[in-house]
Formats: C-alpha cells, sequence, structure tokens
C-alpha cells in the first residue's frame, strides 16, 4: 500500500512540475522525470541491483546548453546489500545450524533528495555533456531482508524481516557525483555514485555505496 501511495505522490510531482516550467519566465528551470538502475553495496559487502524513480529539476544560472546549474531531484531508491556467505561450523552450538552456510540479502528502499553543482557543454548540435557533484539525504521508508540457506547442497530462501529499518538507521547521507549526455535538449543518459557517510545501523560500521546508470527526459 505504501508503495502505491508513493509512485501516486511522484506522478503528481512529475505533472505539477511538468505545469510550473511553463510558467516561469527566461526557461532557467527544467523539470523532467528519471528512471535507472542501482548497483549498491555496503562496505565489506557484496553487491546487489535495484532501482532508482522520481522527478528531477534543474535551475540554470546561464542557458540550458552550457555553464553551471543547480541539479535536485526527489527519487525512491532502492539500495541495499547481499552479505558475505558464513559458514556455521559442525560443532556450533545450534544444531540446526550446524554445518549450514547462510547469506543475508537486505532490500531498503529510501526517499532521496540530491542537491549538486553542476556544469553543462556542448559537443556538437543538440548534443551537451554534462557532470554534478554534491551531497544527497535520504529518508528509509520500507523494504525486506532476506536469507539464503544451503545445507547439504539444498537451498531455501526465507523473509526474516518484513521491514530492514526495525534494526537499520532511517536517516542516510552522503555525497554524489553524477555525469552524463543530453540530447536534443530533452534527453538524459547518466551514470552516478554515492558515498554514503552514515552509519548504517548502530551495531554496524557499515556505510551505503552505489553505482548508478539512469534515463530522463526533461520537459
Amino acid at each position: 500500500m505504501m508503495r502505491k501511495s508513493m509512485m501516486v505522490v511522484l506522478l503528481g510531482m512529475m505533472c505539477v512540475g511538468s505545469q510550473a516550467q511553463e510558467n516561469i519566465e527566461g526557461g532557467k528551470l527544467r523539470l523532467g522525470s528519471t528512471v535507472g538502475m542501482n548497483v549498491s553495496r555496503a562496505t565489506g559487502q557484496d553487491n546487489k541491483l535495484g532501482y532508482q524513480l522520481g522527478v528531477r529539476g534543474e535551475w540554470d544560472f546561464r542557458s540550458p546548453d552550457k555553464g553551471l546549474f543547480l541539479d535536485f531531484g526527489v527519487l525512491l531508491s532502492e539500495k541495499g546489500y547481499k552479505s558475505k556467505e558464513f559458514y556455521y561450523p559442525a560443532a556450533y552450538s545450534d544444531p540446526s545450524l550446524a554445518g549450514t552456510a547462510q547469506k543475508w540479502t537486505l532490500h531498503p528502499t529510501y526517499l532521496e533528495v540530491p542537491l549538486h553543482v553542476g556544469y553543462r557543454f556542448s559537443v556538437g548540435r543538440n548534443v551537451n555533456l554534462f557532470g554534478s557533484f554534491g551531497p544527497y539525504f535520504g529518508v528509509g521508508l520500507f523494504g525486506k531482508s532476506k536469507v539464503n540457506t544451503t545445507l547439504n547442497g539444498v537451498e531455501t530462501t526465507m523473509t526474516v524481516a518484513q521491514n530492514v529499518f526495525h534494526h537499520l538507521h532511517r536517516f542516510d547521507a552522503g555525497l554524489g557525483l553524477r555525469a552524463g549526455a543530453e540530447f536534443a535538449h530533452c534527453y538524459q543518459v547518466a551514470i552516478g555514485y554515492d558515498w554514503g557517510l552514515t552509519h548504517l545501523s548502530s551495531a554496524s560500521k557499515d556505510k551505503n555505496r552505489n553505482f548508478s546508470l539512469s534515463f530522463g527526459y526533461m520537459f
């Protein structure tokens, strides 16, 4: 239910954004939508795939073709990680776990707000390159955690938590870098990397790391 509500909110923001842009004189404010893929992990853990989608905005100080701009957005972003495989020794105190191997996968989804400063320059007719850098702030919304257990060559997967934020910190913040190309003043392809600066939980010093590939359309 919460996921459906967030989707409705994001779609509504896109509609409002497209209307708002038409009312800004000078064409300095641009708004659009974005969708992409995350390859995320926690420090010391393994990668997992996730998604990102939402709305983005740009404030161009000079023009949409070149110069400095502010890049901001409101995104739903699934991060998380796969843990390293852990082996329980045959002499483990819990007989039900002795001799098994387990691996956990966490799927936390955040509502993220990136705020970057960027620069854009033209490399051809209707083709611009851009790069941006700045902080991001995130609030955890939902996400499950699962465990994969292997015993005597047989694998089983089960959900161990319906909401990972019962044991992960809800607030996340860090620095992000983004670079890409824009075609015909509206189509964007970009790659990005986020360095989380906050610990994922009180019991762990792990931090979020995330590589992203995204596609956007600016109105």
